[in-house]
């Protein structure tokens, strides 16, 4: 397997995750929220509360992968910079 295939391979299974981390996200709060409604006896309220609170943290998630994927390149292009200058 050549390296360029590795790496896709790589972020292909980074965003996987971060898109199976959204939905998890999004039913661990509905459903929180589906139970705190038949606890109390309100009924879409907390749904509605704990579906949104799901979409925020999934956000959140793809917020923070997001960044580190940035400093990742922005270190990465540093690195080349100081290799370039090194060999000159």
């Amino acid at each position: 397997m050549k390296k360029s295939d590795a790496s896709a391979w790589s972020q292909f299974r980074r965003y996987r995750n971060l898109g199976v981390e959204f939905a998890v996200a999004i039913f661990v709060g509905a459903f929180g929220g589906y139970k705190l409604d038949e606890w109390f006896s309100v009924e879409p309220l907390f749904l509605i509360l704990g579906f949104f609170v799901g979409v925020a943290a999934g956000f959140l998630n793809f917020y923070r992968l997001i960044t580190s994927e940035e400093k990742m390149l922005q270190s990465e292009k540093r690195n080349q910079k100081t290799d370039k200058k090194k060999d000159s």
